[in-house]
């Protein structure tokens, strides 16, 4: 059995530190920004890595947490498509700067992708049942 895509990123301390790259990255993109201004890079990737983990771990299985609720201030904000989109650009380099391979980066990131629409359903979904 190979290793799981966590190892291949570097384990538990390799995702945080491409979680604190990612979220300079986020911060510093005009396009996706603002979601991101008031994070403080260690404690966003201890907040969010879990859930990373979970996804990484054990593609394909559903994470323990709410990917949906854990975004509906975002999707709130104005969330969408195209921000999705410029975040997965900026997860990929993230992972591209941690030395993880190209491969291992396309994997990554189908496997978010796989996951956009939960995660985007947020507040639209809570609104709907009201």
């Amino acid at each position: 059995m190979g290793e799981t895509l966590l190892h291949e990123i570097g384990g538990e301390n390799g995702l945080r530190d491409v979680m604190q790259r990612f979220l300079k990255k986020a911060q510093g993109n005009p396009d996706i920004g603002r979601f991101f201004i008031h994070s403080d890079p260690t404690s966003f990737a201890e907040k969010t890595s879990p859930a990373f983990f979970e996804i990484f771990d054990n593609p394909g299985a559903p994470p323990s947490s709410n990917l949906a609720s854990t975004h509906n201030r975002q999707v709130y904000l104005g969330l969408s498509n195209s921000h999705f989109d410029v975040f997965l650009t900026l997860f990929a380099a993230a992972l591209t700067e941690q030395g993880v391979t190209p491969e291992k980066t396309e994997e990554a990131i189908n496997i978010l992708d796989e996951l956009r629409g939960e995660m985007l359903s947020g507040y639209r979904d809570q609104r709907s049942s009201i």
